[in-house]
């Protein structure tokens, strides 16, 4: 192939397609680094600072490499356990046009997100091994220009390929470059038109269709309701592992700028659950190419999650008890943690939660003569303050209880009217199932006292009622040591939480574990109507994803 023939000029940039010749590229560099090794321990510590400062990761850097006979400028990216090489002839003008604004990084410039989509496409088509690289810069591009930036600095890389894979092999069963484009648009679908717990009609339709082209043994759908499963099996013996993400979507009205802003007014994707979607969707693309050697992968896309019934009815429907895991993994999106770092730890991760619906009846008078019904006004002044002491919060330990008041409705909006009937809604948490049996009764039993003392009849109801996520000893460790493989950032911050997830009924009957990833410290919080899946996030959550895969049951 001649260079005229190799080569893609875009932007003034030539990329030179001549890695594949270079075999031992990998190894060479090594070498070099170890010669280096001073100063690449200060490129760390610049890279570490940079990081600290604007809450990224850092990889790449622009230098000369001087390998024998083969002398040419580098463009290569790091990872503290991985070296992935992209080799780029650069001349000393186009070196000054990517030598970073700050910290030595590769930046480039670009004025539109087609621009950016534009030299991903020649990036991928020259280099088509190099994807992980292609994926950072496309990410990289595209923010720069959605935001209106003078340029970008590398995303993490995330190298989704098994260790001890060549990287010849890498290619057929990585995330490529167009599968993160299709994924992300894919996303962005969903996010267009949320649906509500109990009504994903729609999307579940979507997930099962985008199923089709991997091939999955079997795609159960109905699964409690609107739930879809799609199950990988080798054929062989072996655990099942299941990885799950939800369907529904909130009834909060979206206010976000963005292209792929909700349509439908009211509702929106403002909980992640579209990107823990499109994650799942990714682990499949990847389990579809290198099938695992034994036991079955099971992807679980559960309905009505947001009020605590969906993975009840799954885990419910008799046809669940084909596909019934050993293992089960979740990753949940959670801000106030770096981007690309995971929250987690052995043991509680997510409080039980109940809400207990009291609604006191009496009966209603003229407001002249209060005296001729039976008002239960005092006996809600009586009741919240009593419910409120029952659960003070505290710290997340075994004896963890809280009560929250709230909602309260006594009677109608007229003044001539004494009320004869009232509601108070309590939210009660803790931190763990017989804990909130204990303490349901309790609230109870305080209603009923109370209602008879005032001549009250009571009546319950019980709704967004969540088992506590309970993160096994064993899957919290699997969890870890894969995270551990591909260098990805973990801690105990921010864990346990007293929110409440349903993810926890899957860790009945199997070995569970919840991971909270971060989208960045300062990013929106979840729930708020500016929330939006950051799709870098893809190709972190489902490497992590296919890893515990790979490590539980192998490559075939």
């Amino acid at each position: 192939m001649t260079q005229s023939q190799s080569k893609i000029p875009f932007h003034n940039l030539t990329f030179y397609d001549d890695l594949p010749k270079m075999l031992d590229v990998e190894a060479r560099l090594k070498t070099f680094l170890e010669t280096t090794r001073k100063r690449a321990q200060r490129i760390e510590i610049e890279a570490g600072r940079l990081a600290e400062e604007d809450r990224v990761y850092p990889y790449g850097l622009v230098d000369d490499v001087d390998m024998g006979r083969i002398k040419r400028r580098a463009v290569w990216f790091l990872e503290r356990k991985q070296l992935s090489t992209g080799m780029h002839h650069l001349s000393d003008e186009n070196r000054v046009r990517l030598t970073s604004l700050r910290g030595g990084l590769p930046v480039a410039r670009v004025a539109t997100e087609h621009e950016a989509d534009e030299i991903a496409a020649a990036l991928h088509a020259e280099m088509p091994w190099m994807s992980p690289a292609t994926e950072a810069v496309w990410h990289g591009l595209r923010a720069s220009a959605r935001e209106g930036l003078p340029g970008f600095r590398f995303s993490p890389l995330v190298l989704v390929g098994s260790p001890g894979i060549g990287k010849s092999h890498w290619a057929h069963h990585m995330l490529t470059n167009l599968d993160l484009m299709e994924l992300t648009e894919f996303r962005r679908e969903l996010h267009r038109y949320p649906e509500l717990s109990g009504e994903e009609v729609e999307t579940a339709r979507k997930i099962a269709d985008a199923l089709i082209p991997m091939s999955p043994t079997r795609v159960l759908t109905g699964l409690g309701g609107h739930g879809v499963a799609a199950v990988f099996d080798s054929g062989k013996d072996g655990p099942t592992v299941l990885f799950r993400a939800e369907l529904d979507a909130l009834p909060i009205q979206e206010c976000n700028n963005i292209q792929w802003s909700s349509q439908i007014s009211g509702k929106s994707h403002v909980c992640g659950h579209d990107g823990h979607m499109t994650m799942l969707l990714a682990l499949g693309r990847m389990i579809s190419r290198r099938p695992v050697a034994h036991g079955r992968v099971v992807l679980m896309f559960q309905l009505a999650e947001e009020d605590g019934s969906g993975a009840k009815a799954v885990v419910a429907d008799p046809a669940y008890q084909d596909i019934q895991a050993d293992w089960a993994i979740a990753i949940h999106i959670e801000p106030g943690r770096p981007f690309g770092y995971v929250s987690t730890c052995a043991g509680l991760i997510n409080c039980a939660s109940l809400g207990l619906k009291i609604k006191l009846s009496g009966k209603t008078a003229h407001a002249a003569d209060p005296e001729d019904g039976v008002s239960p006004a005092q006996a809600v002044a009586e009741l919240i303050p009593a419910l409120d002491a029952m659960g003070q919060g505290g710290s997340l330990d075994e004896k963890f209880k809280l009560v929250t008041i709230a909602h309260v409705k006594i009677g109608e909006p007229s003044f001539g009217v004494a009320p004869g009937e009232a509601e108070v809604f309590a939210t009660l948490r803790t931190a763990g199932d017989d804990g909130m049996d204990r303490l349901e009764t309790m609230a109870r039993t305080l209603a009923i006292s109370v209602a008879e003392k005032f001549g009250l009849i009571v009546d319950f109801e019980v709704c967004d009622n969540f088992a506590a996520s309970i993160n096994d000893p064993e899957a919290y460790a699997v969890a870890t040591k894969a995270m551990d493989a591909i260098d990805i950032a973990y801690g105990d911050a921010g864990v346990p939480m007293r929110a409440s997830e349903d993810f926890g009924v899957f860790g009945w009957n199997a070995k569970a574990a919840m991971l909270c990833l971060g989208p960045g410290e300062d990013y929106a919080a979840l729930h708020n109507p500016d929330y939006d899946f950051p799709d870098d996030l893809i190709p972190i959550g489902s490497a992590i994803f296919e890893r515990i895969a790979r490590d539980l049951l192998g490559t075939a």
